[in-house]
């Protein structure tokens, strides 16, 4: 998770107006992110945060509270469908790797439809079939290099490659790892967000990368869209936010988990749009 101010309250990158309802510690939203964190899911949602030491800090308070606001929504959705019991409600490899799946899917359908996010291009799922006839490691090594290859399309430096490299090394290794106990589609979503190409003052760049993986035909599907953070927009949901303190710290230390922050030399210069070129 990106910090702007450590001596900030956390609580302060929400501005919220809660009536006493709202504080309740029952209500559907703290339930759902409290199920989140005990069920302890497999991770399946990376938010990879490129940073500089010149970032505008409302820029970076306002990026995280987006990071938030997308994890609340997505934690809602999931709890109203194992409530509705389209998802299981057990604590199995299998039924975490299923609500994981959703959660990518719910969170790619996020990004297309708030009004801060404008995406400025999208490249659909292509899908590749792995050699079936290949053994445990040789199987991880071509699930990590087809994911590096999509995750490096960005033609960025060596130190964000390292950090990229190892988050397609744990979605690998999460694929094989769990094996046959869980012949569901295993989906992950990797979101990364960056500095524009005019520098840290520059709207920022998302880019968001869905792997999709068959574990029947081996097939590997991957799709990616590009879009800009429109911050001004931002401001606007944030400010109307009815989330009581207590209820954000749950969903911030969520966050957290999800997250991984690459400082970036500077002066830096984005290739993010490259995709849509």
């Amino acid at each position: 998770m990106m910090h702007s101010n450590p001596t900030s309250p956390l609580y302060l990158l929400f501005r919220s107006t809660p009536t006493p309802s709202q504080q309740e510690p029952g209500d559907d939203t703290t339930k759902a992110i409290k199920r989140a964190l005990s069920d302890n899911d497999i991770q399946t949602i990376f938010f990879v945060n490129l940073i500089t030491d010149h970032d505008d800090k409302s820029i970076v308070s306002n990026l995280n509270a987006s990071h938030c606001y997308l994890t609340t929504e997505v934690e809602r959705e999931i709890y109203d469908r194992v409530q509705r019991n389209d998802l299981p409600s057990d604590t199995s490899l299998s039924a975490g790797f299923e609500r994981g799946a959703s959660r990518v899917e719910v969170l790619g359908d996020l990004l297309r439809k708030v009004s801060w996010v404008f995406v400025k291009c999208e490249l659909p799922f292509q899908e590749k079939q792995l050699p079936s006839d290949k053994t445990y490691h040789q199987t991880k090594a071509c699930l990590y290099q087809e994911i590096r290859k999509h995750l490096m399309a960005s033609s960025l430096s060596h130190g964000i490659y390292t950090r990229l490299e190892s988050v397609a090394k744990t979605i690998a290794e999460m694929i094989v790892l769990s094996g046959d106990s869980s012949p569901q589609r295993k989906r992950f979503g990797v979101l990364v967000t960056s500095p524009g190409d005019r520098g840290p003052l520059s709207p920022r760049v998302l880019r968001y990368n869905q792997f999709e993986f068959d574990p029947v035909g081996l097939y590997l599907r991957s799709s990616l869209y590009v879009a800009q953070f429109v911050e001004d927009n931002f401001k606007g949901v944030r400010k109307g936010s009815t989330m009581d303190p207590r209820g954000f710290e749950l969903v911030q230390g969520l966050t957290d988990q999800r997250s991984i922050d690459v400082y970036l030399p500077c002066p830096y210069v984005s290739n993010l749009w490259r995709a849509c070129d």
